[in-house]
C-alpha cells in the first residue's frame, strides 16, 4: 500500500549505493579494482546480514519478555532507527572536525 511519495523515498535514498562503488573502484589501481569490489560487496552482504539477524535477536528479545508480535517489530525497527540516526550524526560530527 506504498504510495508514489514513499516509492520516491525509496529510490531517492538507494541511489547512494550505485554511485558508491564506482568509486570504490577507481580508489584503487585498476589491478586491484576487482579485489576491491568484491571485497566492498562482501561488507555490504555482512553488514546486511549482522542488521537484520539483529532486528529478529531484539524481535525474539522482546517476545521472550511478554511484548506481542507487533509491538516487538515496532521496538526493534525503533532501536533500527535510532541507530541509524546515530550513525547519520556520527558521521556529520566527524566531518565537521576534518574541515
Amino acid at each position: 500500500n506504498a504510495g508514489a511519495l514513499h516509492f520516491t523515498i525509496y529510490i531517492l535514498t538507494s541511489i547512494v549505493l550505485t554511485l558508491t562503488q564506482p568509486a570504490v573502484a577507481l580508489s584503487f589501481p585498476t589491478s586491484l579494482a576487482g579485489k576491491s569490489l568484491t571485497s566492498f560487496n562482501l561488507l555490504i552482504f555482512v553488514g546486511t546480514f549482522v542488521m537484520q539477524w539483529g532486528i529478529g535477536l531484539i524481535i525474539d528479545f522482546c517476545q521472550f519478555l511478554g511484548r506481542e508480535e507487533v509491538q516487538s517489530f515496532k521496538i526493534s525497527f525503533t532501536v533500527y532507527l535510532i541507530i541509524c540516526i546515530l550513525s547519520y550524526l556520527y558521521f556529520i560530527f566527524k566531518n565537521k572536525n576534518e574541515k
